[in-house]
């Protein structure tokens, strides 16, 4: 997922104790940077802010109760 760094103008900060890159990203909204986040398939997490973090953590469970119903 290293190509978001590239394609969305982030600056990389280093890299965390379980080897994960640290990149701080432009947000054009909460909205878009959930879809991002998700569309990584795990690929990725948040770190900060909390709001954001929150709001993916809610996005991916609405999203896997989804794929469980039936």
């Amino acid at each position: 997922a290293r190509w978001i760094v590239d394609v969305h103008s982030g600056t990389v900060l280093g890299e965390d104790p379980d080897g994960w890159t640290l990149v701080r990203i432009p947000l054009h909204s909460t909205e878009w940077a959930v879809r991002l986040v998700l569309s990584l398939r795990g690929r990725a997490r948040v770190s900060g802010p909390a709001d954001l973090a929150s709001a993916v953590a809610v996005a991916a469970e609405a999203a896997l109760r989804a794929y469980s119903v039936g």
